[in-house]
């Protein structure tokens, strides 16, 4: 899919590559948490009140009195990125600077203070001015790709996370199963929850949704002797939450702060 693209697609990928990052969450008596992928999308973009966020599922983010830690690159003194050089952002009670859907798998933290700064690490992001394609873009059959960390695997020597593809497996104008989402065939794992899901439209990198679950199918296997053992395989399908609720999170969140 990629090498079909003009070289101005290719590096807009590149940089996406940046805008993303591993969360790992855990609870004040480190007895739970969660682990995915986030993305970071600047509201406002080159105004004052200009503000940078994480975006990712609320089931990774889903309590402000957890621990939340996100793992980015450092940057050197003349802003330019220090690859493998790992720094991490670790960002308690964060009641005051979240937002989570009302309804849907999805939320975000305001994270302007602790990436610019002098010294933050290094950072990319996505404009939420001009990222978005809405479903009726979109057609059964596209192809789609999304980047993330599935079952936590990433280029640890780089500190940089993994491209899978896919292509849009339901009729994505329409809302499957009634709600604002639709259907990927992909190979994925856990770990990809919270991952930006990406298309070329009209040569141009677009955010369509965000990967939010898996679909996993139960089998059984008979033992004898009134003994079985049950399991699940992956169906190579996943949901993805549209991109217009992701726009309908930063809008309250903007009315919220006044911003």
């Amino acid at each position: 899919m990629i090498q079909h693209v003009s070289f101005e697609a290719k590096l807009s990928v590149e940089l996406a590559f940046f805008a993303v990052c591993r969360i790992t969450t855990t609870s004040p008596d480190m007895s739970n948490g969660e682990s995915g992928t986030g993305f970071l999308m600047c509201i406002n973009f080159n105004q004052p009140t200009a503000r940078l966020l994480i975006i990712t599922n609320k089931h990774i983010v889903n309590d402000p009195r957890y621990n939340v830690n996100i793992s980015l690159n450092q940057r050197n003194g003349e802003g330019k990125v220090l690859l493998g050089e790992r720094t991490s952002l670790d960002i308690k009670n964060f009641h005051n600077f979240y937002q989570k859907h009302a309804r849907h798998d999805l939320a975000l933290i305001d994270i302007t203070d602790e990436v610019w700064r002098p010294g933050g690490p290094y950072t990319k992001y996505f404009d939420s001015d001009e990222v978005f394609l809405d479903s009726g873009g979109l057609w059964p059959g596209m192809d789609i790709f999304y980047i993330g960390y599935p079952d936590g695997r990433f280029d640890t020597y780089h500190n940089l996370p993994l491209v899978r593809s896919g292509i849009i497996a339901s009729y994505p104008s329409l809302d499957y199963d009634g709600l604002p989402q639709f259907l990927i065939d992909t190979h994925a794992f856990q770990g990809s929850s919270g991952s930006p899901v990406l298309t070329y439209h009209q040569n141009k990198m677009s955010l369509i949704g965000i990967f939010t679950e898996l679909i996993d199918s139960s089998r059984s296997t008979n033992l004898g002797s009134h003994a079985s053992i049950d399991y699940t395989v992956p169906l190579g399908l996943g949901y993805v939450l549209k991109s217009h609720i992701i726009a309908e999170l930063i809008a309250e969140y903007k009315a919220r702060k006044g911003i």
